[in-house]
């Protein structure tokens, strides 16, 4: 019977006879044992908050092959590819955004690997301004669980990291060009000037005649 319950075939039998779904049992479980066992509850409170955010996730619709392709070409230049982002990236804010959908557990989970994924995905600053993303993550900063609301500030932190260099980038460019163009004014008057000295070099050389 011990080896029994350790396969989590035997927890699926025993969870499909209940009349409730898995999330609502999962839910109702925390709060009997924060009732009925408040000092183990609070000892095991974080194992519990751990185990939710390290047990795989398993992604429909073939989403985990594509996130794989859309993490490994997020770098790239090719139109295309740059779509297929775009299009993963509003997916994921879509999921963000869908809280009132889900059950409460379910929905920290997904949140979390959620932003796990935009991590991973290393944006640019272009694929930032056409999804409007940021925003979207800034309103998880505040979440209960402390590992959402660190992952949402790193993210955003270094969003805000890209978007400066992007600004110091153009500025400096800008700057090389504005020197360019007034070292290139200042050549152009030297040159102008000489012919003016000579010219006035040959007319004292015909007075003195």
């Amino acid at each position: 019977m011990a080896e029994a319950k350790v396969s989590l075939d035997y927890w699926r039998k025993l969870f499909s006879s209940a009349t409730s779904d898995i999330f609502e049992l999962i839910n109702k479980a925390i709060l009997v044992a924060a009732e009925d066992f408040p000092n183990e509850f609070k000892e095991r409170r974080e194992m519990i908050a751990e185990k939710l955010y390290t047990c795989h996730l398993s992604l429909n619709n073939g989403d985990a092959e594509s996130l794989k392709e859309v993490k490994k070409n997020s770098n790239s230049d090719n139109p295309e590819e740059n779509d297929q982002i775009v299009g993963e990236v509003m997916r994921i804010k879509e999921v963000i955004l869908s809280n009132n959908q889900l059950h409460e557990l379910e929905y920290d989970y997904i949140l979390y690997e959620s932003l796990r994924t935009l991590q991973q995905m290393q944006l640019s600053v272009d694929v930032l301004k056409t999804t409007k993303i940021r925003r979207t993550v800034c309103a998880t900063r505040k979440h209960c669980f402390s590992r959402i609301r660190k992952l949402a500030r790193c993210l955003i932190d270094s969003w805000r990291v890209l978007g400066d260099e992007r600004v110091n980038s153009a500025v400096t460019i800008t700057n090389t060009t504005t020197t360019n163009f007034r070292i290139g004014c200042s050549s152009k008057q030297t040159s102008e000037q000489k012919p003016t000295s000579h010219s006035s070099a040959g007319v004292k050389r015909k007075q003195s005649d």
